[in-house]
């Protein structure tokens, strides 16, 4: 039963990092001291680049962007990236369209990540936020204690398992230093 028992502490684990990832993720989307409204055009790469302005304009330097899949998929159909491969091999292409994009590291997250009460978190109809740039310096993930993981018996109702527990906050150190990137 040790692939089973291994199974489980990873699936219990992913959904501690969910947690965390969706921590992070609502303080960013929350707090971001500026934005860009794409106003219904130029949604793939000039979106991402007008709120990496909009950061650089306030005196940061976005070094970072995360994204909604819908987001994503206009980002990745922009004819700007689909005919990159032309200034190199496909190693190139997969590089930029994987790692980096515009020298700005990508975080894709789930659109399930997000759950405050500000924005919808999209990218397919008018106000929905389909992700935010950001200097990565000033997104802060705070660790008061690190995940812990305890085995728990209970003998009456015959069940044996694990629970894991992390005390987690974010913290944005400078609103300006983020972005969010507005349908």
């Amino acid at each position: 039963m040790i692939d089973i028992i291994a199974r489980q502490i990873r699936h219990i684990g992913e959904t501690l990092e969910n947690d965390i990832n969706r921590i992070w993720l609502n303080n960013i989307l929350e707090n971001a001291g500026g934005e860009h409204d794409t106003a219904g055009s130029n949604q793939g790469v000039p979106a991402l680049n007008a709120a990496a302005g909009v950061v650089d304009a306030q005196d940061f330097q976005a070094d970072s962007f995360v994204t909604h899949p819908e987001f994503r998929t206009a980002l990745f159909d922009d004819t700007n990236l689909v005919y990159v491969n032309r200034s190199g091999n496909d190693q190139v292409l997969r590089e930029r369209e994987t790692d980096r994009i515009m020298g700005l590291t990508h975080f894709p997250v789930s659109g399930s990540t997000y759950d405050g009460a500000t924005h919808t978190f999209g990218y397919a109809a008018n106000g929905e936020i389909g992700g935010a740039a950001f200097q990565r310096d000033h997104v802060w993930l705070v660790i008061a204690k690190d995940i812990e993981i305890k085995d728990y018996e209970d003998p009456i109702r015959d069940l044996q398992g694990v629970n894991a527990r992390a005390w987690v906050d974010s913290v944005l150190s400078q609103p300006n230093a983020v972005a969010n990137i507005e349908y």
